[in-house]
């Protein structure tokens, strides 16, 4: 689950404190513009000016993708109810007015983009509940945490590539999964396992999440759609990559699914946690968004 600082709690606190005395602050251009495109029913322009759904206050996301947002407050009047500024985060906090119920939503343009982040979606179950949790006390100084062995340079990068050793085989094992389209071993994957797809926007240097669920029933739905709308995987060659540093090595896990139809295929990148898959990101390439990221990079040449 994707989740943002705690220390912004203090910044919610606020926005809900203010919000009946609230006198509407302008939001930038790239949140104002996600506000006009969803009372105006542009269901593809809002969605992309959406970089994310995010969780601060809940533990969970009542809605997990843009478009699900997207649908549950498009065409509803909006009246922004909050303003949480500050030196690191600008949120602005909005309710829409809709025929099926009152929803809220912190908006705040992402700091690396012009996209735009929604923070913490709720209906009004959600912000009664919110509201009827006890206060958050404050936390008490940590006790002085033990510090390690020491631990030579040589063992710190004995015990790295003994992990790596294991994350390549746990690795190699996906491999005829995703040719196969579909994840069979459960047991490879952490309890909290999240998986998401979408592409990458080059321009902005964003991966824009399209879906996003988890364990293992999540991953074989987003496998299926890439199947339906990438095609069915022609090859996949899963690989570990090694960068050695000054504190030892550091690997990364990837694969590279080509699909049968030429022009279409995804690259996942795999993230372990003990030893068990914890996430992959499906980042997918069709002819569109060729088309986009080729556009950026040929006019970045021609500025160089």
């Amino acid at each position: 689950m994707t989740r943002l600082a705690p220390s912004l709690l203090l910044l919610v606190t606020a926005a809900q404190a203010a919000a009946q005395e609230h006198v509407p602050v302008p939001a930038g251009p790239e949140v104002e513009g996600l506000v006009a495109a969803l009372e105006a029913k542009d269901r593809d322009g809002a969605i992309g000016r959406i970089k994310g759904i995010f969780a601060l206050m809940d533990d969970d996301r009542m809605v997990r993708t843009p478009a699900a947002f997207v649908d549950l407050v498009i065409g509803c009047p909006a009246k922004q109810t909050g303003a949480n500024l500050s030196k690191y985060f600008q949120l602005y906090t909005y309710s829409w007015k809709c025929p099926n119920g009152e929803y809220q939503a912190q908006l705040g343009k992402d700091p690396e983009s012009s996209y735009v982040e929604v923070v913490d979606p709720a209906d009004a179950a959600r912000l009664a509940k919110r509201a009827a949790a006890p206060p958050i006390k404050p936390m008490a100084p940590p006790t002085a945490p033990m510090l390690p062995a020491p631990e030579s340079p040589e063992a710190r990068k004995a015990r790295i590539e003994k992990a790596a050793a294991v994350e390549l085989a746990a690795l190699k094992a996906l491999e005829p999964q995703l040719k196969a389209g579909q994840l069979t071993d459960a047991a490879a994957l952490t309890k909290d396992a999240n998986f998401t797809t979408g592409y990458r926007d080059l321009a902005q240097s964003t991966f824009i999440a399209e879906r996003d669920s988890d364990g293992l029933a999540g991953a074989n739905e987003q496998l299926a759609w890439l199947t339906a709308n990438i095609g069915t995987p022609a090859s996949a060659e899963c690989k570990q990559t090694r960068s050695d540093g000054a504190y030892g090595p550091t690997f990364f896990s990837s694969c590279r699914v080509v699909s049968q139809q030429p022009g279409h295929g995804y690259t996942a990148m795999v993230f372990f946690r003990d030893a068990k898959i914890a996430a992959i990101q499906f980042n997918y390439v069709n002819p569109a968004v060729f088309e986009k990221n080729r556009e950026f990079l040929t006019s970045k040449a021609g500025a160089n």
